[in-house]
Parts: C-alpha cells; sequence; structure tokens
C-alpha cells in the first residue's frame, strides 16, 4: 500500500506512513523467515523509498540502513535479481555522493541486467495499481535508464570518453523520446566539456528537435 498511497489532503496516511507500517510487519515476518531473500528485498525497498520532511525543511531519508539492507538481500542469494540489486545500491550512493561506489553498483546492473520476469498484458487484464506497482519490483532493469545514470555518474567522475559512450547506449537503446532527449542532452554536455564543440552542438540540436517538451 505504501507504493500507491492514496492523497493526503483526502485523509490518507502520507507515503512514510505506509512504509513505515509496511516495515513493521517486514520485522515481524522476519523472525519467522529470517533468510528469506525475498523479505529481505522488500524490506530494502521500503527503506530505500521512505522519505519524509524534516524539522530543519529538509528530506529525511534511510539511505544507510536501505544500503545495509540491500546488501543483506545480495549476501542471503546473489543470485536473487542481483540486476535490481545493484542498481537500487548505484541510486543510493549517487544520493550520498559516493560516485566510485555508484559507478561500480550501476555497471554491475549492467552486466548482470536480465530481460523482463513479469509482462501484463492489459488487453486481457487490468491490473489494479498495487499490482503494478508490485509487478515493477520485479521486472527487468530499462537497460537505457542505467546507462543514462552510469553516463552521468562517470562524467560526475571526469571520465568524458566514458560517459560519451554510455549516453550514445542509451540514445542507441531506448525508444521512449523523454529518454531519448534527456540522453542527448547529456550526450552534447559531455562533448562540449571534452572540447568538441561542433559535435556537441550537432546533439543538442537533434536533442531541440526529438525532445517531445
Amino acid at each position: 500500500h505504501g507504493l500507491t498511497p492514496g492523497d493526503p489532503a483526502l485523509g490518507a496516511a502520507p507515503r512514510w506512513v505506509l512504509l513505515e507500517q509496511a516495515l513493521v510487519r517486514f520485522e515481524r515476518a522476519r523472525r519467522v523467515l529470517p533468510e528469506d531473500p525475498e523479505l529481505a528485498y522488500y524490506t530494502a525497498y521500503a527503506l530505500t523509498r521512505w522519505e519524509r520532511p524534516a524539522r530543519d525543511g529538509g528530506t529525511e531519508h534511510r539511505a544507510d540502513e536501505a544500503i545495509e539492507q540491500w546488501r543483506r538481500v545480495r549476501a542471503l542469494d546473489p543470485a536473487f535479481f542481483p540486476d535490481r540489486v545493484a542498481y537500487e545500491l548505484a541510486m543510493l550512493h549517487m544520493r550520498r555522493q559516493e560516485f566510485a561506489e555508484a559507478r561500480a553498483e550501476y555497471e554491475a546492473a549492467l552486466r548482470s541486467a536480465l530481460p523482463p520476469t513479469v509482462a501484463l498484458e492489459d488487453r486481457f487484464y487490468m491490473p489494479a495499481a498495487t499490482e503494478r506497482a508490485l509487478a515493477f519490483l520485479f521486472s527487468g532493469l530499462d537497460r537505457a535508464n542505467v546507462h543514462g545514470n552510469l553516463a552521468e555518474v562517470t562524467m560526475l567522475t571526469g571520465d568524458l570518453r566514458a560517459a560519451i559512450e554510455h549516453y550514445e547506449a542509451a540514445i542507441a537503446q531506448t525508444e521512449d523520446p523523454f529518454t531519448r532527449a534527456l540522453a542527448q542532452w547529456g550526450l552534447a554536455l559531455a562533448l562540449d566539456r571534452s572540447g568538441d564543440r561542433d559535435a556537441a552542438l550537432e546533439v543538442a540540436t537533434r536533442a531541440l528537435r526529438a525532445d517531445p517538451i
């Protein structure tokens, strides 16, 4: 339920409250199934998405606990959706600006990425929003998105050649116009920073023409 909360203005609990309730139940279940990787996976996913307004006006996260739990999933069963475990760890390391660790996890996600494991045929079956959210937990990664994220982190660490390669891979592997335009803007920036201004302008022009916004 924490994946698809209602509108707090209508009396529904905020997302973090629902996730907190889920975590309490997961902890109860862990006492019965202490070595279950699926339960650890759910717990890690909930901790990753837990956030609430902080008193200082910022946002509180539970990144440290989430990282610990994703590593526990990996320790319990290294073959349990290794691509998603690596991807989630990479995003958490990015949040903490640990770019070398994030890069290593994104690269691991690409190495272990599998075809989608869940396919919902809307024309035959209309799943509820919660069912869609649960299916997403175990669906294959969008490789173009991983390449785009990896390009961003490699550019942040100064590896412009790798950033260019991954942006080009993201453009080549996506059918989504938003993902393609975003990768084209990133590629233009990486080319500009590498000193290839003419190529950067050419790619930026393509991005402008293709940008759905």
